[in-house]
Parts: C-alpha cells; structure tokens; sequence
C-alpha cells in the first residue's frame, strides 16, 4: 500500500515544500495550520483508497500513486487559496465552520466575529449635561435608577464654553463646592437622584451647562447588568457554523496509444509524466476559477472608484497619477476596514488585468516588486508595498477586489473544504480500437463565500 501520508510526511521535511505554503499564508501560525489540514486530507485519501480496492481490481502504482501525489502538492501550493481562503479537510462531504459571536444578556450582538460592534451603554460611566436656564435655581442632575460609587461625582459649569467652575461629592451624600456657590446639594446613592440649588456666588444663566459624571457602583449592585436602564455588560458566546458541501469533479484524459508512443520516441519525452504535469495545471486553474467567480458573485457593497483620468484630478503628469493610485488605496483599506472593524487593511489584492498593470506600473516610483516565478496570466503577478496581487481574467479589466484574511488563518473571505486529493481512475480501453483509452482523476472539494465583510470592491478608471 503506498500511503500518502507518509509521502507527505517525507515531503513536508523538505523546507522547499514549507517555504513554498508559507509564502502564501498569513503568518507562520496559518501556515501550520495550513500543513496540518493537508496533512489530515492525505490521511482521508488513504482511508478512501483503502475502500475503494475492496470494490475495484484496480491496482495502483508507486509511479501513479507519486505523480497524482506531487500534482495535488503542486496545486495547492500554487493556488490562489492560500490568499483567499480558510482550508479546512472535511471527514465527510459536508462539514461547518464554527465561530463564535459575542451577545448582551439581552441577546444583542454586541461583538460580531466581522461586522459592526454595537457596544451601547456597556460601561459602569455615566454622565448628564443639564442646560441651566435664567431665573431657575434648583435643578435635578442625577441618574435615576443608578446605583452611584461614593466619591465618584464630579460636577462642572461651562460658560460660553469655558469652566465657570467644578464640585464633587464628600462621599456622605453632599457636594463639596465653593462657599456662596450652592445653598443646598445633595447626592442619594442607592438611586441616583442629584439635586443642587444655586446660592448667592453663583447666578444660572441661559447657555449655562452643568455636566455631572459618575460611576455605577457595579461591585455592589446586584441587578447591575440586568435591570432595565442600567448598563448590560454581560455577555453569553454564541457558537455559529457555516455548512460547505463538496463537490465530486472529474478530470478526464483521452489518448492513442501509438501516438503517444510515436511522440515519446519522437521526442524522449515522458508523456506521463507530461499528461500530470497538465493536470496539475488544469486542477489549480479550476480552483482558482472557481473562488474568483465565488468572490464576485456573493460580493455586496459600496465600490471605491481611483479615478486618474485627465481633467477629474489634481494631477496631470504621469507619475503623480501613480502616486494619486497608491494613496487611494488607503481609501480602499479604510472601506474595507469600516465594512469588516476587524480587517483594516488588504492582505492581498485581487485584480482585473488592467488594474493588475496599473499597480504594476507603480514598479516607477518603488512600490511594485515582481514575482520572477509567473508563467501565466491568471497568476500571482507581483507585490505592491508587499502586499500580493493576484490577476485573473476572471475579474471585469478595470476591476480589484481588496482581500484580507485573519493573521491566524481562522477567517478569510472563502472557505475551502477538502475531502478528497487528486485521485487515479483505472484506465478504459475502447473495445471498438483497442489502440485508444482514457484515464482520468476526479477530487472532491467545496468552495463557499462565508463573507464579504472581508472584502472590498475597487476600480481604477482611466479615460
């Protein structure tokens, strides 16, 4: 039996393989994180494998059993997944994303996992302006149904904005103020209520604004948190999962076997070896295919439009066009950041050809580093500022998508769940012309927006 995982487990001490998975993972800790569930989606396929010889007189070699191997290596180090989505292998066909939300007592979200927080009055602060008016002495400033810290008020008389001046309280339930300032002030604990009443030193006046701020004995009041009109800063943790459903897919192979044998002893080439290499191509193509469509057919949102062209912007000469570009993609960050609270910045930018090349050109004023290693238009293109650019044709020409994936690799703007690797089908023969056959893999993976928090459109326009 040739395992897999124990190829992998050969392969994964080779830093080659490591560094390559690394450089498209977040931080060292999402790249663990990322071995891991590869390494479990190589235990799956063996348990599969072992199955299906139990139904099958279909034998496969250490030579196939290699080149399918390498083939899923190579695509999913090479995929754009790494940079747009959360990997998980999936023990069964279908499987959840769990994550978690934080809830008020009231059942309010109060702290999403992504989105906006409502934090609300969550807070043992409290404070009142009350407008004072000519010819009104007395004024209630209190906060009724409060349980007030002894010691904690502090009061203030603005002027025409400037500190007319200050009082607090003794602890005993009295304010402590200039002389002449008060005749009476008092402070009731237990509830709230605040009176004072203005002497002789001080004259209300139209405009007049008298702040008090104070703290909620939270310590000492029970029903702190749950009460109607007090603060509720208690929390539950509410589990939350995502369903992914896989996909069977097949790749199918015809050929002649004469011509490939001619080719072969044409060439000297490994038709084989060739007809994996194409696979390899073909299945990371696919994937990648398959989550750009994912991310712009569940994208809602605002777009951020760049727009450089001549006669809308400041800037007419070329290069402050391409500055013009880099500072605007601050403005996208900050969208993306306002869309998300969590995500505020681009972990990796994903493009449309003509927006692709636009950021490429910024290469001019030393923001563009290049990927040596790209062989193909739908590709990692290069670095801006660090950050990868991913182009695709997939994406309308003037399009970008700013992606950002969590640190830890725990939350991205698509989940991919794997069940099973590239997998070898027996190879059929025609019975009509024995010279012909076909040969095939199939795999068996999901692809699924679970949100767009994590994402913001963007265009460049140039007219």
């Amino acid at each position: 039996m040739n395992s897999m995982v124990k190829m992998f487990s050969d392969i994964e001490s080779k830093t080659d393989f490591v560094k390559r998975i690394r450089s498209s993972s977040m931080s060292d800790r999402d790249c663990e994180s990322r071995v891991r569930e590869i390494r479990k989606m190589f235990s799956c396929y063996d348990d599969i494998s072992s199955a299906i010889r139990n139904y099958s007189g279909h034998a496969e070699t250490s030579l196939s059993v290699g080149q399918y191997f390498n083939a899923t290596v190579n695509g999913l180090a090479s995929s754009f997944s790494g940079y747009l989505s959360v990997e998980r292998s999936m023990e069964q066909a279908r499987a959840f994303l769990v994550y978690v939300d934080t809830l008020g007592i009231d059942l309010t979200t109060v702290m999403p996992n992504l989105g906006a927080e409502t934090l609300g009055d969550r807070t043992s602060a409290l404070y009142l302006d009350t407008p004072a008016v000519t010819g009104t002495g007395t004024y209630s400033i209190g906060f009724t149904g409060k349980k007030v810290l002894p010691g904690s008020v502090k009061g203030t008389v603005f002027r025409a904005g400037s500190v007319l001046f200050t009082f607090t309280d003794d602890k005993s339930g009295f304010f402590l103020v200039k002389p002449t300032f008060f005749s009476a002030g008092t402070v009731t604990y237990s509830g709230g209520a605040m009176s004072i009443t203005a002497g002789a030193g001080y004259t209300p006046t139209t405009g007049d604004t008298i702040r008090v701020e104070a703290f909620t004995d939270a310590p000492g009041d029970p029903t702190f948190g749950s009460s109607p009109g007090t603060p509720v800063n208690r929390y539950i943790f509410n589990q939350r999962e995502i369903e992914v459903n896989t996909r069977p897919d097949l790749l199918a192979a015809e050929g002649n076997l004469l011509s490939i044998a001619a080719v072969q002893k044409a060439t000297g080439m490994d038709m084989k070896a060739l007809m994996i290499e194409k696979l390899s191509e073909l299945y990371t193509k696919q994937i990648n295919k398959l989550q750009v469509e994912e991310i712009r057919r569940t994208y809602t949102g605002n777009t951020v439009d760049i727009n450089i062209s001549p006669g809308t912007t400041l800037y007419q000469d070329y290069r402050s066009q391409l500055d013009q570009i880099i500072g605007q993609l601050v403005d996208v960050d900050t969208a993306l950041a306002t869309k998300s609270v969590k995500g505020v910045k681009a972990t990796a930018y994903l493009c449309g050809k003509d927006v692709a090349g636009w950021l490429a050109k910024t290469k001019a004023i030393g923001r563009w580093t290049e990927n040596t290693a790209t062989r193909y238009i739908n590709d990692l293109y290069g670095y801006i500022d660090g950050i990868p650019v991913l182009r695709h044709t997939g994406c309308s020409d003037n399009e970008g998508f700013a992606i950002h994936k969590t640190e830890d690799g725990a939350m991205a703007p698509l989940m991919r769940g794997i069940y099973l690797p590239l997998m070898q089908t027996p190879d059929v023969g025609n019975y009509n012309n024995p010279t012909q056959l076909v040969t095939g893999t199939y795999y068996q993976e999901g692809n699924k927006a679970i949100t767009d928090k994590l994402t913001q459109r963007f265009t460049i326009t140039r007219t």
